[in-house]
C-alpha cells in the first residue's frame, strides 16, 4: 500500500550532518525556515515546495525528502517512504542557530558628518535605541526575564560597545536614542527640521545613528541579531 501513496501536498524535508550546522548560517534571515537537533543529524524544514533559492539548492544536504500528512519520508523521486520524521524541537531557524557575532557588526568609529543640526526638543520620544557597555550588557543578560529580552535586538563594536534596540530598552547606563523615520536621534534632541529626515536616509534595511553634534554612522538591519541568553554570552569582548 505505501507505494500508492499520492505525494502531492508534500512537503520538503532537508537532512543535514550535524557538522554542517554553519552552512546554514547564509540562510538565517529565512525566517520562516525552521530547524531541529537529532543527534548526528539536522531537520530542515519550512523550505518552499518548487524554485529553491539558490543558497538553499547548494546545502550540503545527506538526503532530501518528501514529507506526507502522515508523518512519512519519501526520497526524492521515490514512491516508497523509507522511514518516518521523528518528533523533534522545531525552531525558527534564525533562533536556533548559534549566534557569532563578528566583532565589526557595529562601526565602531563615527564614519560620517551629516550637514545637520539638532537642537533640545521638550517633546517627550520614547526611547529605542541604548548604546551601553558590553559588560553592562552581559550583566544584564544573565538576569532579565527572557519575556524581556524578546522584544530587544543587538549588535556588538569592536570596541566592546553595544547598541541595542527595541521597546522597553534595558536599564542600563548609556546614551539613549529615539527613532524618526530611518533616523537614530540623542534623547532630548530633534532636527531643526524635522521635515528633511527622510531625505537624509530613507534605506529600510539600515538606521543612520547621529549624536549632538551631527556626526553619523550608518547601521545595518543585518547588523542585530536577537537578544537570546546565548547569543548574549557568546558576544566576543575585545581586550
Amino acid at each position: 500500500m505505501a507505494t500508492n501513496h499520492q505525494q502531492s501536498g508534500t512537503e520538503l524535508i532537508l537532512r543535514l550532518a550535524a557538522s554542517q550546522l554553519d552552512s546554514l548560517g547564509t540562510l538565517r534571515h529565512y525566517t520562516e525556515l525552521r530547524l531541529a537537533h537529532d543527534g548526528d543529524w539536522l531537520w530542515l524544514r519550512g523550505l518552499p515546495s518548487t524554485s529553491l533559492p539558490l543558497a538553499m539548492q547548494q546545502l550540503p544536504a545527506q538526503a532530501r525528502y518528501r514529507l506526507d500528512a502522515e508523518g512519512l519520508l519519501f526520497p526524492l523521486g521515490q514512491k516508497t517512504p523509507t522511514g518516518r520524521l521523528p518528533q523533534l524541537n522545531w525552531q525558527p531557524l534564525p533562533e536556533a542557530l548559534p549566534v557569532e557575532l563578528p566583532p565589526s557588526a557595529l562601526p565602531a568609529e563615527i564614519r560620517t558628518h551629516c550637514p545637520v543640526r539638532l537642537q533640545p526638543t521638550d517633546t517627550p520620544h520614547p526611547g529605542f535605541a541604548l548604546c551601553c557597555q558590553l559588560q553592562h550588557w552581559k550583566s544584564f543578560g544573565e538576569t532579565a526575564a527572557q519575556a524581556r529580552l524578546e522584544q530587544l535586538r543587538f549588535a556588538v563594536s569592536e570596541n566592546n560597545q553595544v547598541l541595542i534596540i527595541g521597546q522597553p530598552l534595558p536599564p542600563l547606563p548609556g546614551k539613549e536614542y529615539w527613532r524618526r523615520g530611518q533616523l537614530l536621534l540623542p534623547a532630548g534632541f530633534d532636527l531643526e527640521w524635522p521635515i528633511i529626515a527622510p531625505l537624509l536616509h530613507d534605506d529600510a534595511q539600515s538606521y543612520l545613528l547621529l549624536d549632538k553634534a551631527g556626526n553619523a554612522q550608518e547601521v545595518e538591519l543585518d547588523c542585530f541579531v536577537a537578544a537570546r541568553r546565548s547569543a548574549i554570552r557568546l558576544s566576543p569582548v575585545e581586550a
